[in-house]
């Protein structure tokens, strides 16, 4: 259940209006189905005069582990602004070992999250922290690319192609078609973190795909870890990235991030 409520202060009722509402992709899949029964939509207000429950988010799998990845998918690009809600107590929960197994009872937030202090943020895992930094990277890099657009007059031609309305992007490719890099420091802070996460990279943007005027493409390096091959797709209507990534000494196909709003 999603509600408005604030799980960092013992899931105290919050009120206001959703700003941003956007609901998690509903597309029955070959095994798979996502729900959302809700009765409000971008612009509704929250008031203390009902009860504070957003929507019910339901998936099915054809087992509990199917279930619960579709679940975290979705509560992943749940968009929800303007209003305090319990999206990351649940999406939390989803990751939750006890939960996992099955081990459930009415007694599931006590002694899992007993108070106090009582449920403070998700604690990052070490490569958690180095995936989000290496998503911060990304993303830098295209807005980057997207400050250098210029939109040619209609009729002008780049690199040989006709433009008419369409942005092309300058810049100059190296043999390797790598379209830029930059060597930058990414921090990261938030509930449930002690101290700030701050990771220095390199990362480097390819030449983007035909049709596209900014990289989707990039290699990042950090110290003590896997160099990575990521792709970034170009923003939803929602403002959704879908991030994948694998590591470059890997054949097999990039695993899914999942989705991350930027």
């Amino acid at each position: 259940r999603v509600y408005a409520e604030d799980p960092l202060r013992g899931f105290l009722p919050a009120i206001g209006k959703l700003s941003r509402y956007v609901l998690p992709d509903t597309e029955t899949g070959k095994d798979t189905i996502v729900r959302v029964d809700t009765g409000v939509e971008e612009g509704s207000e929250i008031s203390i005069f009902y009860d504070p429950m957003i929507a019910k988010l339901i998936t099915y799998g054809p087992d509990r582990n199917a279930a619960i990845a579709a679940m975290r998918k979705a509560l992943d690009s749940y968009i929800i602004r303007g209003v305090v809600c319990n999206i990351n107590f649940v999406r939390d929960v989803m990751d939750n070992e006890k939960f996992l197994a099955g081990d459930v009872t009415t007694n599931f937030i006590a002694e899992n999250y007993p108070s106090p202090p009582g449920f403070t943020g998700h604690k990052l895992t070490e490569s958690e922290g180095r995936e989000l930094c290496a998503i911060a990277s990304i993303l830098h890099m295209q807005h980057a690319q997207q400050a250098k657009i210029l939109l040619p007059p209609e009729g002008s031609h780049v690199a040989g192609k006709q433009t008419v309305g369409r942005a092309a992007l300058v810049g100059v490719m190296s043999p390797n078609n790598v379209m830029g890099d930059a060597e930058l420091v990414v921090e990261i802070s938030g509930a449930g973190m002690e101290e700030p996460l701050t990771i220095p990279l390199s990362v480097a943007a390819m030449r983007p795909k035909l049709g596209d005027v900014i990289s989707t493409s990039f290699e990042v390096r950090m110290d003590g870890a896997p160099s990575l091959k990521m792709h970034a797709a170009l923003p939803s209507v929602a403002g959704l990235y879908e991030v994948s990534y694998k590591q470059l000494n890997e054949d097999a196909d990039a695993a899914p991030l999942g989705a991350v709003l930027a």
